[in-house]
């Protein structure tokens, strides 16, 4: 069986591409209230909120920065100064860091996702398949989704801010 050339629909990021990056952040987790309430979606796993609305500190970004070996995107670290982390929906998660020492997962650095580059895990993106991941790959500002069924690499956003948008406003009308 021959593989598609693109899993992925194309995107349209001209909306949230007109907003500064604090705005796109905002309306993309405001969006993810929606779908929330519009679901009754009020709890995730282990009883944790959704969104966590307490930012990290500085010495907990520095933590992440240590573990992971290199600088977190700028993008990345503006959304978890603000939210810990994002959970969308069932295997639709913004990785962060705990709240009140629980976990929904914690970014990390991988170099088995494309041999001979390393990369930082950031969440799941389960729209495609169960365990697909979305990652940023060292250096770089664009956010890719790992395609495990294929496996292989797919442009999700131009960043990270894009990104959460794209998480949380595509297929709106399906998931509200």
């Amino acid at each position: 069986m021959s593989q598609p050339d693109r899993v992925l629909p194309p995107y349209d990021f001209a909306t949230p591409s007109a907003l500064p990056i604090s705005e796109r952040i905002a309306q993309a987790v405001s969006a993810a209230r929606r779908h929330h309430k519009a679901a009754g979606y009020t709890r995730a796993v282990a009883g944790l909120p959704p969104i966590a609305t307490r930012g990290a500190s500085v010495a907990e970004l520095a933590e992440i920065e240590t573990e992971v070996g290199w600088p977190l995107p700028l993008e990345y670290s503006d959304f978890l100064r603000v939210h810990r982390y994002l959970v969308l929906d069932d295997g639709l998660v913004i990785f962060g860091l705990d709240h009140e020492g629980v976990s929904l997962g914690r970014p990390w650095a991988s170099e088995k996702h494309l041999q001979g580059e390393s990369c930082l895990v950031i969440g799941q993106c389960w729209n495609y398949a169960d365990g697909d991941q979305l990652l940023v790959l060292k250096g770089q500002d664009r956010v890719m989704v790992y395609l495990h069924e294929y496996p292989r690499l797919e442009e999700f956003a131009p960043s990270f801010s894009l990104a959460l948008w794209r998480l949380c406003h595509q297929g709106e009308h399906e998931l509200e």
